[in-house]
């Protein structure tokens, strides 16, 4: 199953946003923390992320189904494919539903199964996203192209903080209030790590289970987009871990956090 799909229009936007480099926004960096306790605010935020594509709350709450767009919309993903020649099963059957539409891009998304291993150094997807883009170009002729065709962990969008991928670096000592986690983070950072820029956002203790939610503060420089190594992060628990089950709340639809 391919990471992402990109037209020849695309790809040579993306050629030139390496070249010029690209910059997270959000504060320069602080002073290295590589542990935190207690809990922070509980995020308040106006939808999710997949890989970067905002996914408003409304959209993913109301799940318009793509058989609800009309013939205009419907003709452009049918142009869109046939341009790229792509086959991708678009029938209301699949269960895509619309995240966004004007009148020069349409993006789809859908739920789908997350496989039992996950791409290396990322998060288990169980999401995939599809676009289509209006491009009218010196060096394309004018209509309906692919723009995206992706997979994804839908994540909380935690703006101005970047959404990482989380994992246990090893297998938990219940009689430890320690989480030993590896934190890798998405965006763009020249392939480093986040020491210093890991935050808390959200730990919620129960009798039952941990919820955590971590976010990375964006360096505000720019920067390439080789991958980046995961960073290791401790947090610090009230009273130890026991048989409680660590869920990452982070996620559109919390799961246990697994050992990396």
């Amino acid at each position: 199953m391919p990471r992402n799909s990109i037209t020849a229009v695309t790809f040579a936007a993306s050629v030139l946003l390496l070249a010029t480099g690209c910059a997270a926004p959000g504060p320069s960096d602080g002073p290295s923390s590589g542990s935190s306790a207690g809990s922070g605010p509980a995020p308040d935020t106006a939808g999710y992320t997949c890989d970067g594509r905002l996914v408003p709350r409304d959209a993913r709450e109301e799940r318009v189904p793509i058989d609800e767009l009309d013939e205009g919309a419907r003709e452009a993903f049918t142009e869109a494919l046939q341009r790229d020649g792509m086959e991708v099963d678009l029938s209301p059957a699949a269960g895509w539903f619309v995240v966004d539409e004007s009148p020069q891009h349409i993006t789809v998304l859908r739920e789908i199964e997350a496989p039992a291993e996950p791409y290396a150094g990322e998060d288990l997807t169980d999401h995939e996203v599809f676009g289509v883009a209006l491009v009218d170009a010196p060096n394309a002729p004018l209509g309906w192209y692919v723009s995206t065709h992706d997979f994804c962990a839908l994540r909380l969008d935690l703006a101005p903080l970047a959404v990482p991928a989380v994992a246990l670096e090893s297998d938990p000592d219940p009689a430890s209030t320690e989480l030993h986690l590896l934190v890798t983070e998405n965006g763009c950072n020249s392939g480093e790590d986040a020491e210093g820029r890991i935050e808390v956002v959200r730990l919620e203790e129960s009798d039952d289970r941990v919820s955590l939610i971590l976010g990375v503060r964006p360096r505000n420089v720019p920067a390439d987009c080789p991958s980046n190594p995961s960073t290791p992060f401790t947090v610090t628990l009230s009273h130890p871990l026991g048989d409680r089950e660590l869920i990452d709340a982070g996620l559109a639809d919390p799961r246990p956090i697994a050992v990396g």
